[in-house]
């Protein structure tokens, strides 16, 4: 396939040219009644046969048909069987069809006698779902604790930014510039978002906490294949004594950013890249009482959890709202419609997740009537934090 085209990353999409692994032929192989296979859910995921009459699991050794396939011909493979007999359940999700669906994958592998190099039957069955289901060797990283950004910036030079600042360079890497697009758009589409010739520059998000930020040929070189930046917000809220230990602010000025913001005074935090800015945000909004009402907007992700729960009921009043990016304009929804529709829901506090457009003004006429807004900005300082409000607006 010529990189470029869009190409079908579907479970559901025919393979052609798989070749079938021969079938057993030695005498042991044939019985007259095969015991029934069952799956032991162990972490060691061990294969097991019960044997009639004694009601008791051996372990099941085999021998590949040889010693040890492309990984890529065995997913072939597996995603052609998957796909003809268990295509219901891959729709379906959730952990219960995961851990069928490994199942399944086992037995396969059992049965073709298939094998990689490398890679024990455990380990080659978790690497074929991740690959089929999931985002292959990115899996581990985008759900890992500690992982602040993972940077694409071709298909064999991926690496991951460490919440403590680290920086380290994977020795994974995708197998294809297309198998590195084709992971990509997999993610992309749980925002509905495609990325395609006529859409090269995409961005979308995950889960709540993950962003992706998109780019493909002919915005990258065609050797490259996509160029990519998944970034992960914070899953743990910080405390004040976090702040303060870091040297990111005294005690003072919590105090005084608090009691402007609680009394209705207006914040705009700044800062470069990666430096905060949201964090800072979040913790403010955490200082608001429960009695007073927040509406926020932020664009294309959730990065904030302001809804309090005590008991099993919310106790504070807290709107989030996200932007919808269309081609169809009828159906987008930007910033500025957001902070329109805001003011109807009588806010005590605005929250702009971020400043970057047109936006900037109309958080500014919202400030204007009496409603207290919060909100970012990428500047190096305080007083380029004005000049470039003032070019966005």
């Amino acid at each position: 396939m010529a990189l470029g085209e869009k190409r079908n990353t579907s479970l559901f999409a025919p393979n052609a040219g798989v070749r079938e692994a021969p079938e057993p032929t030695s005498p042991s192989a044939a019985v007259s009644a095969p015991a029934p296979v069952i799956i032991d859910d162990t972490p060691a995921r061990t294969l097991a046969t019960e044997s009639p009459g004694t009601g008791r699991a051996h372990n099941l050794f085999f021998t590949p048909s040889d010693d040890g396939r492309d990984f890529s011909c065995v997913l072939r493979e597996v995603q052609e069987y998957i796909s003809a007999e268990y295509s219901t359940l891959v729709s379906q999700g959730g952990p219960e069809a995961k851990e069928q669906i490994k199942r399944y994958i086992a037995k396969f592998l059992q049965d073709k006698r298939l094998a990689v190099t490398g890679m024990n039957a455990a380990e080659l069955t978790d690497a074929l779902y991740s690959e089929m289901a999931e985002f292959g060797f990115l899996t581990k990283f985008i759900y890992s604790d500690g992982i602040e950004e993972i940077n694409i910036n071709s298909w064999r030079d991926i690496e991951v930014q460490y919440s403590d600042g680290r920086s380290e360079k994977l020795a994974e890497r995708f197998d294809s510039p297309e198998h590195a697009l084709s992971v990509i758009r997999r993610m992309l589409h749980a925002s509905g978002m495609v990325l395609d010739n006529a859409s090269p520059i995409v961005t979308g998000h995950l889960t709540r906490n993950t962003r992706i930020a998109a780019m493909k040929t002919p915005i990258v070189d065609e050797d490259v294949g996509v160029a990519a930046s998944i970034r992960i917000v914070n899953r743990h809220s910080l405390r004040r004594e976090d702040f303060i230990r870091s040297g990111t602010a005294t005690h003072e000025m919590l105090d005084v950013l608090t009691v402007f913001l609680r009394y209705g005074i207006s914040i705009c935090v700044a800062g470069a890249t990666s430096s905060g800015k949201t964090t800072v945000a979040g913790w403010l909004l955490t200082t608001i009482p429960d009695s007073k009402r927040i509406f926020t907007i932020e664009n294309g992700s959730r990065e904030l959890e302001l809804v309090r729960e005590q008991d099993g009921k919310v106790v504070n009043s807290v709107v989030h709202t996200l932007t919808r990016d269309s081609e169809n304009e009828r159906q987008r929804v930007d910033q500025i419609d957001l902070v329109d529709i805001c003011l109807r829901f009588n806010p005590d506090i605005l929250v702009v997740g971020e400043m970057r457009g047109a936006e900037a003004n109309a958080a500014q006429e919202a400030a204007r009537v009496g409603v207290a807004v919060l909100t970012t900005i990428h500047s190096n300082s305080c007083e380029a934090t004005y000049r470039r409000m003032v070019s966005l607006c």
